[in-house]
């Protein structure tokens, strides 16, 4: 079993609601298990090692409100975009407070970060994708466990090891 740390934004209830719907048709059509085995979240950053705690950080404002509304392809993965310059602004320096200085050796991961809602593999979706809007955020870290085999996941699990409301701009 592989395990690594992860920090991710989480979405308020409304939002997740939206996208687990979202996840669980992607899941029908590919199989994939990882987004249906995680909370709809928004992957920032991986680590070997346990990330400082969030009081050691100075986390900026979230946007008031974020509209993800059209998928984006990371490393093979989908996500659930948007192109809000403010959104896409705070998210990498959120990812640059977080990441550690360096890593040892090239992590060997089970999805990419990007600045979108993890969706899952990637697949050819002819589909409307129904906007997804999020005002309420969360900031995890969270440990996360997988197997794989032939390149595919076998199992995921994973645990929030600290969970911090972020404020929003006013």
């Amino acid at each position: 079993m592989k395990k690594l740390f992860a920090i991710a934004l989480g979405l308020s209830e409304t939002a997740s609601a939206h996208v687990r719907r979202l996840q669980n048709s992607f899941w029908k059509k590919t199989g994939d298990i990882s987004p249906i085995s995680l909370p709809p979240l928004v992957p920032i950053a991986w680590s070997s090692h346990l990330f400082a705690p969030f009081e050691q950080l100075s986390i900026p404002p979230m946007p008031q409100e974020v509209s993800f509304s059209h998928l984006m392809s990371v490393g093979g993965h989908l996500f659930l975009a948007s192109s809000d310059d403010g959104w896409l602004h705070t998210v990498e320096e959120i990812r640059r407070l977080c990441v550690p200085a360096h890593e040892e050796h090239p992590l060997e991961i089970p999805f990419p970060c990007a600045p979108g809602i993890y969706l899952g593999k990637n697949f050819d979706h002819d589909g409307q994708i129904t906007p997804v809007t999020n005002s309420d955020w969360r900031l995890l870290h969270l440990t996360i466990e997988w197997e794989e085999h032939e390149n595919n996941l076998r199992s995921l699990r994973y645990g929030i090891t600290s969970d911090r409301h972020v404020v929003n701009c006013r």
